[in-house]
Protein backbone atom coordinates (compact mmCIF):
# COMPACT_ATOMS: atom_id res chain seq x y z
CA UNK A 1 0.00 0.00 0.00
CA UNK A 2 1.44 3.36 -0.97
CA UNK A 3 0.29 6.92 -0.44
CA UNK A 4 -1.08 8.62 -3.54
CA UNK A 5 0.13 11.99 -4.69
CA UNK A 6 -3.11 13.34 -6.15
CA UNK A 7 -1.61 16.50 -7.61
CA UNK A 8 -1.21 14.94 -11.09
CA UNK A 9 2.31 16.33 -11.11
CA UNK A 10 1.04 19.90 -11.58
CA UNK A 11 0.74 21.01 -7.95
CA UNK A 12 -3.07 21.32 -8.17
CA UNK A 13 -4.64 18.63 -6.02
CA UNK A 14 -7.45 16.62 -7.56
CA UNK A 15 -9.29 14.64 -4.87
CA UNK A 16 -9.78 10.98 -5.72
CA UNK A 17 -13.34 11.03 -4.36
CA UNK A 18 -14.31 13.95 -6.63
CA UNK A 19 -13.06 12.05 -9.68
CA UNK A 20 -14.70 8.81 -8.51
CA UNK A 21 -18.05 10.57 -7.98
CA UNK A 22 -17.85 12.05 -11.50
CA UNK A 23 -17.18 8.52 -12.83
CA UNK A 24 -20.24 7.16 -11.02
CA UNK A 25 -22.35 10.03 -12.42
CA UNK A 26 -21.15 9.23 -15.97
CA UNK A 27 -22.06 5.58 -15.39
CA UNK A 28 -25.59 6.62 -14.39
CA UNK A 29 -25.88 8.64 -17.59
CA UNK A 30 -24.66 5.66 -19.63
CA UNK A 31 -27.31 3.44 -18.02
CA UNK A 32 -29.98 6.05 -18.76
CA UNK A 33 -29.19 5.67 -22.46
CA UNK A 34 -28.67 1.90 -22.37
CA UNK A 35 -29.67 -0.17 -25.44
CA UNK A 36 -32.80 -1.34 -23.58
CA UNK A 37 -33.96 2.24 -22.93
CA UNK A 38 -33.21 3.22 -26.53
CA UNK A 39 -35.45 0.35 -27.70
CA UNK A 40 -38.25 1.72 -25.51
CA UNK A 41 -37.81 5.18 -27.08
CA UNK A 42 -37.90 3.64 -30.58
CA UNK A 43 -41.09 1.67 -29.83
CA UNK A 44 -42.73 4.80 -28.38
CA UNK A 45 -41.84 6.90 -31.42
CA UNK A 46 -42.90 4.16 -33.87
CA UNK A 47 -46.31 3.93 -32.19
CA UNK A 48 -46.75 7.72 -32.34
CA UNK A 49 -45.61 7.77 -35.99
CA UNK A 50 -48.11 5.06 -36.94
CA UNK A 51 -50.94 6.82 -35.08
CA UNK A 52 -50.07 10.20 -36.57
CA UNK A 53 -49.99 8.86 -40.14
CA UNK A 54 -53.75 8.25 -39.89
CA UNK A 55 -54.42 11.67 -38.33
CA UNK A 56 -51.83 13.96 -39.88
CA UNK A 57 -49.03 12.67 -42.16
CA UNK A 58 -46.95 15.82 -41.58
CA UNK A 59 -46.96 15.07 -37.85
CA UNK A 60 -45.71 11.57 -38.71
CA UNK A 61 -42.71 13.08 -40.53
CA UNK A 62 -42.03 15.36 -37.54
CA UNK A 63 -42.09 12.35 -35.20
CA UNK A 64 -39.76 10.46 -37.54
CA UNK A 65 -37.26 13.32 -37.52
CA UNK A 66 -37.56 13.51 -33.70
CA UNK A 67 -36.76 9.79 -33.49
CA UNK A 68 -33.68 10.26 -35.70
CA UNK A 69 -32.55 13.18 -33.50
CA UNK A 70 -32.97 11.15 -30.30
CA UNK A 71 -31.03 8.19 -31.76
CA UNK A 72 -28.13 10.34 -32.99
CA UNK A 73 -27.89 12.42 -29.80
CA UNK A 74 -28.08 9.36 -27.52
CA UNK A 75 -25.28 7.68 -29.50
CA UNK A 76 -23.14 10.82 -29.28
CA UNK A 77 -23.88 11.19 -25.58
CA UNK A 78 -22.97 7.55 -24.85
CA UNK A 79 -19.69 7.88 -26.73
CA UNK A 80 -18.70 11.08 -24.90
CA UNK A 81 -19.70 9.69 -21.47
CA UNK A 82 -17.74 6.48 -22.13
CA UNK A 83 -14.70 8.50 -23.26
CA UNK A 84 -14.88 10.75 -20.17
CA UNK A 85 -15.17 7.70 -17.91
CA UNK A 86 -12.12 6.04 -19.47
CA UNK A 87 -10.13 9.28 -19.25
CA UNK A 88 -10.94 9.79 -15.55
CA UNK A 89 -10.12 6.15 -14.78
CA UNK A 90 -6.81 6.55 -16.63
CA UNK A 91 -5.98 9.60 -14.47
CA UNK A 92 -6.82 7.74 -11.25
CA UNK A 93 -4.74 4.74 -12.38
CA UNK A 94 -1.85 7.05 -13.20
CA UNK A 95 -2.06 8.62 -9.70
CA UNK A 96 -2.25 5.15 -8.12
CA UNK A 97 0.76 4.02 -10.16
CA UNK A 98 2.82 6.97 -8.96
CA UNK A 99 3.41 8.55 -12.39
CA UNK A 100 5.91 5.88 -13.36
CA UNK A 101 5.62 6.81 -17.01
CA UNK A 102 3.28 3.86 -17.56
CA UNK A 103 0.08 4.94 -19.27
CA UNK A 104 -2.79 2.60 -18.59
CA UNK A 105 -5.07 2.68 -21.61
CA UNK A 106 -8.33 0.94 -20.89
CA UNK A 107 -9.38 -0.89 -24.04
CA UNK A 108 -12.59 -2.38 -22.63
CA UNK A 109 -15.37 -0.55 -20.81
CA UNK A 110 -14.52 0.28 -17.22
CA UNK A 111 -16.70 0.86 -14.18
CA UNK A 112 -15.99 2.56 -10.88
CA UNK A 113 -17.45 1.44 -7.56
CA UNK A 114 -17.29 3.37 -4.30
CA UNK A 115 -17.55 1.02 -1.31
CA UNK A 116 -17.84 2.46 2.23
CA UNK A 117 -15.80 0.37 4.68
CA UNK A 118 -14.59 0.32 8.25
CA UNK A 119 -10.94 -0.49 7.50
CA UNK A 120 -8.15 -1.74 9.72
CA UNK A 121 -5.25 0.71 9.67
CA UNK A 122 -3.14 -0.58 12.57
CA UNK A 123 -3.17 -2.72 15.71
CA UNK A 124 -3.05 -1.67 19.36
CA UNK A 125 -0.23 -3.70 20.88
CA UNK A 126 -0.64 -2.06 24.32
CA UNK A 127 -4.06 -3.65 24.88
CA UNK A 128 -4.47 -6.86 26.88
CA UNK A 129 -5.21 -8.66 23.62
CA UNK A 130 -4.04 -7.28 20.28
CA UNK A 131 -6.88 -5.02 19.12
CA UNK A 132 -7.25 -3.78 15.55
CA UNK A 133 -7.50 -0.03 15.08
CA UNK A 134 -10.27 0.70 12.59
CA UNK A 135 -10.98 3.84 10.60
CA UNK A 136 -14.04 4.71 8.53
CA UNK A 137 -13.15 5.15 4.87
CA UNK A 138 -14.05 4.20 1.33
CA UNK A 139 -12.63 1.99 -1.37
CA UNK A 140 -12.59 3.34 -4.88
CA UNK A 141 -12.42 0.39 -7.27
CA UNK A 142 -11.78 0.64 -10.99
CA UNK A 143 -13.29 -2.57 -12.30
CA UNK A 144 -11.32 -3.58 -15.36
CA UNK A 145 -9.71 -6.72 -16.71
CA UNK A 146 -6.95 -4.54 -18.24
CA UNK A 147 -5.76 -2.84 -15.10
CA UNK A 148 -7.92 -3.02 -11.95
CA UNK A 149 -7.17 -0.39 -9.29
CA UNK A 150 -8.07 -0.48 -5.61
CA UNK A 151 -7.70 2.80 -3.69
CA UNK A 152 -8.33 3.32 0.03
CA UNK A 153 -9.59 6.83 0.80
CA UNK A 154 -9.81 8.42 4.25
CA UNK A 155 -11.06 11.93 4.98
CA UNK A 156 -10.00 13.81 8.07
CA UNK A 157 -10.63 17.50 8.78
CA UNK A 158 -11.58 18.10 5.15
CA UNK A 159 -8.30 16.63 3.88
CA UNK A 160 -8.29 13.49 1.78
CA UNK A 161 -5.70 10.76 2.27
CA UNK A 162 -5.52 8.09 -0.42
CA UNK A 163 -3.56 4.87 -0.66
CA UNK A 164 -3.18 2.59 -3.67
CA UNK A 165 -3.27 -1.12 -3.00
CA UNK A 166 -0.34 -2.77 -4.75
CA UNK A 167 0.16 -6.21 -6.25
CA UNK A 168 1.99 -7.51 -3.18
CA UNK A 169 1.00 -10.35 -0.88
CA UNK A 170 0.05 -8.15 2.11
CA UNK A 171 -2.25 -5.88 0.09
CA UNK A 172 -3.85 -8.77 -1.78
CA UNK A 173 -4.58 -10.53 1.51
CA UNK A 174 -6.23 -7.36 2.87
CA UNK A 175 -8.35 -7.01 -0.29
CA UNK A 176 -9.43 -10.66 -0.21
CA UNK A 177 -10.53 -10.25 3.42
CA UNK A 178 -12.29 -6.89 3.02
CA UNK A 179 -13.67 -7.12 -0.54
CA UNK A 180 -14.43 -10.78 -1.31
CA UNK A 181 -17.16 -9.71 -3.77
CA UNK A 182 -14.43 -8.29 -6.07
CA UNK A 183 -12.39 -11.50 -6.18
CA UNK A 184 -12.28 -11.64 -10.00
CA UNK A 185 -10.57 -8.20 -10.13
CA UNK A 186 -8.28 -9.10 -7.22
CA UNK A 187 -7.20 -12.16 -9.25
CA UNK A 188 -6.28 -9.86 -12.16
CA UNK A 189 -4.30 -7.67 -9.73
CA UNK A 190 -2.43 -10.81 -8.56
CA UNK A 191 -1.26 -11.37 -12.14
CA UNK A 192 0.57 -8.03 -11.98
CA UNK A 193 2.86 -9.23 -9.20
CA UNK A 194 6.52 -8.99 -10.15
CA UNK A 195 8.32 -12.33 -10.29
CA UNK A 196 10.85 -12.54 -7.43
CA UNK A 197 13.81 -12.78 -9.83
CA UNK A 198 13.13 -9.31 -11.31
CA UNK A 199 14.56 -6.19 -9.59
Amino acid sequence: MKKIDNSLGSGIEIPIMTTANLCVENQRQLRRFSPRNIKIYVVFFLVTIILSIFGNPILGLANLSSLATVLVSSRTFRMSARGALKSMCKNMAMMAGGYLGVFHEYSDDVEVDIVPKNMQIDVNLDALNIVPILKEGKYVIIKSYDYPVFIRVFEEDGKEESYAMEAIDEDIEVLENELPEYQEYIDVLKLQKKPPFLP
